[in-house]
């Protein structure tokens, strides 16, 4: 019996056992499966990269092509009529000083040189005829100088003593009107006068009321009539000063322009100076063409640069004008570039730009640009001088221009924005607790860029915190409400 309950125990037992054991193989099971669940669900759910609103300035940079458009251009200029043998440069072609340039023909420029030579002598001869009534004429004018000299001085003196006898009659007018008494003292001085007021004064009569007030009357008449008198003297010697200042600025006016005139060249002086002029300018051309002779009709450079333009050739004979304009940098060369309109708001006359010519291994900085103006074109062309000995006309190089703008309170990186319909907007990673535990989702929040660079986007007002973090890159489309995981570093 008891070996019966003993294996009835035993076989119970064991039938537990087996069972504890595939519960436990049916719970690992179901742990695995929410494991692969949960990692097929996440596996899923995009991966993104965050980042945050910062204060930060929009920096604009501004690069393109442009060359060397202009120098200080020197005109070659070579007396005209002589025939040119060879024309030894090219447009565009850089030069040193001492360059040959052009040269004469020997033949030609003799001629020219013997015909100048015949004109100065020509013109020598008609100078000193012309100087030898000079002395008397010169005499004349001298004495007529003298003349108006003293007449200045005497009408001067006379006018001063005419303004100043008008201002002491002024001055006598205004100090008698001054200085005569008020009424009350007036009235006190003819009371005082009158040998009836002082009689009646001493009786005490009781006519003495009515007759002060009589003689008031009087005086007060009197008094005023005297005052006006004072006051048409003083305006009239006013009036006289005005006018003795007046004429006598004009008198000395006049006087001073006979003094000024009197004693000019004469028309026979004016042609001596201008006969002297006409031989200056033979000679200078005389010794013009004895100095290209001298040279063997080669005409150099001065100056090192570039051959701005060509304006004769072999064979021709030279006229009045530039035979050669050469485009030199020692007052500076001018670079120029163009910009397009949307960019002209980020560049303003005074700016500093970098200037690159890579060719020469020259670099420039804080180049100020001195002017930008909108051409036929609708593009605008920014130019700066430039300090640079080595440049030439029609070298070419780039340009860089960074432009700092205002300082925004709320600046998210360009890759954060989206694009919606007619909206801009970026996405803030927000948890969120579910049934799985807590999450993150992609929050839309509508934003108004006001500015943007390559790299950042100003916001306006401050639609951010400085803790909300913000989808700045994913791998792979996120949408609005959509759950997110962050990317592992």
């Amino acid at each position: 019996m008891n070996e019966i309950v003993k294996k009835d125990f035993f076989v119970k037992k064991s039938k537990r056992s087996r069972i504890a054991a595939w519960f436990g193989v049916f719970l690992m099971f179901m742990l695995i499966c929410s494991i692969v669940s949960r990692g097929i669900y996440a596996m899923q759910i995009p991966r993104v990269v965050t980042g945050y609103a910062t204060v930060k300035s929009i920096e604009h940079k501004i690069e393109g092509d442009g060359m060397i458009a202009e120098g200080s251009e020197h005109p070659v200029n070579i007396r005209e009529g002589i025939l040119v043998s060879e024309v030894c440069v090219k447009e565009g072609e850089k030069i040193d000083e001492g360059t040959l340039l052009l040269r004469l023909d020997l033949d030609s420029l003799k001629e020219k040189y013997e015909e100048a030579g015949q004109r100065v002598e020509e013109e020598r001869t008609r100078l000193n005829d012309l100087q030898s009534n000079k002395s008397a004429t010169q005499d004349a004018a001298n004495k007529e100088k003298n003349r108006a000299q003293t007449d200045l001085l005497r009408i001067t003196g006379e006018q001063n003593d005419l303004v100043a006898s008008a201002q002491g009659k002024f001055d006598a007018a205004a100090a008698e009107e001054a200085n005569y008494p008020d009424f009350d003292t007036y009235f006190e001085e003819k009371k005082s006068s009158d040998a009836e007021y002082k009689s009646m004064k001493e009786s005490g009569g009781k006519e003495l009321k009515a007759y002060e007030n009589k003689l008031r009357e009087s005086a007060k008449e009197e008094w005023e009539n005297k005052k006006n008198e004072l006051r048409a003297a003083k305006e009239e010697a006013e009036a006289a000063l005005l006018e003795a200042k007046k004429n006598s600025d004009s008198a000395i006016e006049n006087a001073r322009r006979n003094a000024e005139d009197a004693g000019k060249i004469s028309q026979d002086n004016a042609g001596i100076l201008a006969q002297q002029n006409v031989v200056a300018d033979c000679e200078e051309e005389a010794a013009e063409l004895k100095a290209l002779l001298d040279a063997n009709g080669e005409i150099v450079s001065k100056i090192a640069g570039s051959i701005a333009k060509v304006n004769i050739y072999a064979g021709d004979t030279t006229v009045d004008g530039a035979a050669f304009l050469v485009a030199g940098g020692e007052e500076g060369w001018t670079f120029s570039a163009r910009i397009m309109q949307d960019q002209k708001k980020y560049v303003s006359s005074g700016d500093a730009m970098e200037v690159n010519f890579a060719d020469l291994g020259i670099r420039l900085y804080d180049v100020e640009i001195v002017s930008v103006q909108k051409d036929e074109e609708g593009m605008y062309e920014i130019r700066a001088k430039l300090e640079e000995p080595g440049l030439s006309l029609g070298d070419t190089g780039t340009f860089s221009i960074v432009k700092s703008g205002e300082e925004y309170p709320c600046c998210v990186p360009l890759s954060a924005l989206y694009a919606g319909d007619s909206t801009t907007y970026v996405l803030i990673v927000q948890e969120e607790n579910t049934i799985l535990g807590t999450e993150l989702r992609a929050v839309k929040r509508e934003v108004t860029v006001v500015d943007k660079n390559d790299t950042y986007a100003a916001l306006d007002g401050a639609p951010l915190t400085k803790d909300e973090p913000i989808i700045t890159s994913s791998d792979r489309a996120v949408a609005a409400d959509a759950r997110v995981r962050p990317e592992e570093p």
